[in-house]
């Protein structure tokens, strides 16, 4: 009762600093200062009443995202948001850093059987589920009607490969919310990262397929420089990491301020590099902050002697950030395009849940695991975001004659997946005991 009576406060002062006559008067600069703190402010305290409830908090910080966002009271609207966007990219890198930092090559060696597995029959499975889905019904699906053999095929390869990704960011978040550490966290995070480089993969040869389709030659081309970009990144990300650990070594003073300053740094050197190159070589080469910084947190957590040191600066810092991503996330969702396309959206959601969990219950029954904890990993795997609005956008941007339409349905889906995925991944991990912080919770005494 007390965090609703604070978000009421907070949202009576909110009224009263958003008057005609302070907009008038102020800044930019004052009004971006505004909009941060009280979306900061109210997806902490959403968060927190979420948790009371049993939720995980990352759902709460969509909720107020929603809520207070220009889809809902327009507390936030578009051009706020649009101001905020610089955090997403500060965020996601730092997410990433930590997701890097969660990977252990001792983990992942005890593991790699289960976590291959469940790759492999994960991927297979939900993909062709997927595409053999859209294909039989593209009769049916508005803008998919009087289309040729190959552009149904694209467009259903282009949902097999939207719905085998999934959300590292919401993955971490919930691991970190719920102190959970144990096999079967370490596998889902495992399996989550792999996959989405797969997607990353797949989505190159999906280009290059159309790009042979469209104009001969292009698809190479773009299958080359993507591949390229990822080989690239990974070398940079590696060269970071050992930079980090030189200078937790050393230096050692102010780590959690270094660590989102070289979040913030790795970002704008990425995305500044690939706008240099464009503008003055003409050549599009971007390299991918995320796939960086995961290979940074990797080096640091297994080839140095800091991993927990940068782990602990990590998990002291990530609340803020969590909930400010989440809550523009939840300020993202189209709620008109999800009243348009809600029935298609929820189709696609279930038959992508029950492939999960076809796929992960046949990749235990290959390894023969006969663990609890095997029943559960279909949970895990259903939260979307980051990869999969990243792939949306890119589909809407080259190709708008049917990108539109696709990167409606597919929004609608992953709003959803994003709402529902979280509170699925942590009811998992208390079935199999790994929620350190539930337990504890509940071993209270009441007062």
């Amino acid at each position: 009762m007390t965090r609703i009576l604070a978000i009421v406060a907070l949202v009576i002062i909110r009224e009263l600093l958003g008057h005609a006559m302070f907009n008038e008067i102020a800044s930019e600069g004052v009004k971006l200062s505004l909009n941060f703190g009280f979306l900061l402010l109210a997806a902490h305290l959403t968060g927190q009443a979420f948790a009371r409830m049993r939720m995980p908090m990352i759902t709460g910080y969509i909720a107020a995202g929603i809520l207070f966002g220009p889809f809902g009271l327009d507390y936030i609207d578009r051009s706020g948001l649009t101001d905020l966007r610089f955090i997403d990219d500060i965020a996601l890198t730092f997410i990433a850093l930590a997701a890097g930092g969660e990977l252990r090559i001792s983990t992942l060696r005890k593991k790699w059987p289960s976590i291959l597995n469940l790759v492999i029959w994960i991927t297979l499975i939900v993909f062709f589920g997927v595409f053999a889905s859209f294909v039989a019904a593209a009769g049916i699906i508005p803008f998919m009607k009087g289309m040729s053999s190959s552009q149904v095929f694209m467009i259903a390869a282009g949902f097999g490969i939207l719905c085998v990704a999934r959300s590292p960011s919401s993955t971490i978040a919930i691991i970190s919310e719920c102190k959970a550490k144990g096999p079967y966290s370490e596998t889902v995070l495992g399996v989550t990262v792999a996959t989405d480089v797969i997607v990353i993969v797949l989505f190159t040869l999906l280009l290059s397929v159309y790009g042979r389709i469209c104009s001969a030659g292009t698809g190479d081309m773009i299958s080359i420089g993507l591949i390229g970009e990822i080989l690239v990144s990974f070398g940079a990300g590696t060269l970071l990491g050992w930079l980090i650990t030189l200078y937790i070594r050393r230096v050692k003073a102010d780590l959690v301020i270094f660590l989102v300053g070289t979040a913030f740094l790795v970002t704008k050197f990425s995305h500044g590099l690939g706008a240099f190159l464009e503008l003055h070589y003409g050549t599009t080469f971007h390299l991918e902050p995320m796939l960086i910084c995961m290979a940074a947190g990797f080096v640091i957590q297994n080839f140095s002697r800091e991993g927990e040191r940068f782990l602990g600066a990590i998990d002291r810092s990530s609340l803020p950030i969590f909930a400010t991503f989440f809550a523009i996330t939840g300020a993202s969702i189209d709620l008109g395009a999800l009243r348009t396309s809600w029935h298609i959206a929820c189709a696609l959601v279930l038959v992508r849940a029950i492939l999960m969990v076809v796929g992960a219950r046949t990749a235990t029954a290959v390894t023969r695991e006969s663990s609890r904890m095997a029943g559960f990993y279909g949970l895990g795997f259903l939260t979307q975001a980051g990869v999969s609005l990243g792939l949306v956008q890119v589909v809407a941007c080259r190709h708008p004659e049917w990108g539109v339409p696709f990167a409606t349905i597919a929004v609608a889906a992953i709003a959803i997946n994003q709402v529902i995925g979280p509170i699925a991944f942590k009811y998992a991990l208390e079935r199999v005991g790994e929620a350190r912080i539930t337990r504890r919770q509940n071993s209270r005494p009441k007062r």
